[in-house]
């Protein structure tokens, strides 16, 4: 990302409208942040984001209607490449573990100061995890890189079996009853969780997570 051209574009999810309007206001006033959106819970934030994109997402883990954890996971699995940024009244490194292994790539308790915010914003946008309590001695990139790999819903899984078996866009879409531009978008997400670049690869990558089978 060109930092001097370019502002990192962020969205605010928090049901409390103070506090996401405080947020708001700490970021706006950033130069090289953009607040492109804010929503109160995960429904709306799964609606915003089929419209934009943000960089990187706000997102408070106790919401009504649906809840930070499930979002997240909703977020991981449709838009691999945004950042998530839980925030929670609650801490302690026990907390701040499970959501390290459920993928976000930070994680703030709510009075938090502005300049942490500001560093871990940064920081996540530098593809880096920030994750201030937990002790340097445990790996956190790689124990995030590892639950991105594993990290494939039933549908991916499905559409990679068929990838696999070299079958072609037309023909998965046929199969699952889905557009050939939404296999393309699966198969983007599957390359990019599995870090894989050809179908040789992705074959060796199912066998050794015991996704497929070898007969």
């Amino acid at each position: 990302m060109d930092f001097i051209n370019k502002k990192i574009k962020i969205m605010v999810v928090d049901d409390h409208d103070l506090l996401r309007e405080g947020l708001i206001t700490l970021l706006s006033a950033v130069m090289d942040f953009d607040v492109i959106g804010q929503t109160s819970n995960g429904k709306e934030t799964l609606s915003f984001l089929e419209d934009y994109r943000p960089d990187v997402i706000l997102l408070d883990v106790d919401m009504p209607i649906m809840n930070g954890r499930e979002t997240l996971m909703k977020i991981l699995s449709l838009y691999p490449h945004i950042k998530v940024i839980m925030l929670t009244m609650h801490g302690g490194m026990a907390y701040e573990s499970t959501f390290m292994t459920l993928g976000s790539h930070s994680f703030l308790v709510k009075n938090t100061n502005s300049d942490e915010i500001i560093k871990a914003i940064r920081s996540v946008i530098k593809g880096r995890y920030y994750y201030s309590t937990i002790p340097q001695t445990i790996n956190v990139e790689a124990i995030c890189e590892k639950h991105l790999q594993l990290s494939l819903n039933e549908r991916e899984r499905e559409i990679l079996e068929f990838i696999c078996d070299n079958k072609t866009n037309k023909f998965i879409s046929e199969s699952l009853k889905l557009s050939e531009n939404t296999i393309r978008y699966y198969r983007k997400n599957i390359y990019s969780k599995t870090r894989t670049n050809s179908i040789t690869d992705l074959v060796k990558y199912s066998i050794r997570n015991g996704i497929i089978s070898v007969e």
